[in-house]
């Protein structure tokens, strides 16, 4: 069987396209919060469970730490970080910051697809392994 819903992983692509263009920002907000919540729902629910199935009793307590760790470093250190550096290196224009938003929001949803794909073979192993 397969495990995991996610026919289209890059189906963020075109909200953090349109964003940054959308004119004003309630309208921008609209564009992004229903994507954004549902994928933050998706994210706090379905990745902690993936990990407590997956991991032994003595060790779940230790590997939820470590995930809430580096969901933390990677969401609020290298997320502005990342914005700040694109935006840096474009050339100075007014909207160097919605440019980089948009080239953000283009190549992020890919490298998250590569990450999930990476990470749903083992687990498939390990879950198929529990049912026998």
């Amino acid at each position: 069987t397969r495990l995991g819903g996610a026919k289209r992983p890059t189906s963020m692509v075109p909200v953090g396209v349109l964003g940054p263009l959308a004119g004003t920002g309630w309208r921008s907000a609209a564009l992004f919060v229903v994507p954004v919540l549902g994928l933050f729902f998706a994210v706090v629910a379905c990745a902690p469970t993936v990990l407590q199935i997956a991991s032994p009793i003595a060790m779940r307590s230790s590997i939820s730490a470590v995930y809430l760790f580096v969901v933390n470093i990677v969401a609020y250190a290298l997320g502005p970080l990342s914005l700040g550096l694109v935006s840096d290196h474009l050339p100075s224009s007014d909207g160097s910051l919605a440019t980089a938003l948009r080239i953000i929001a283009v190549l992020s949803p890919p490298a998250g697809a590569l990450a999930f794909r990476a990470g749903i073979a083992p687990f498939s192993q390990i879950a198929l392994a529990r049912r026998s």
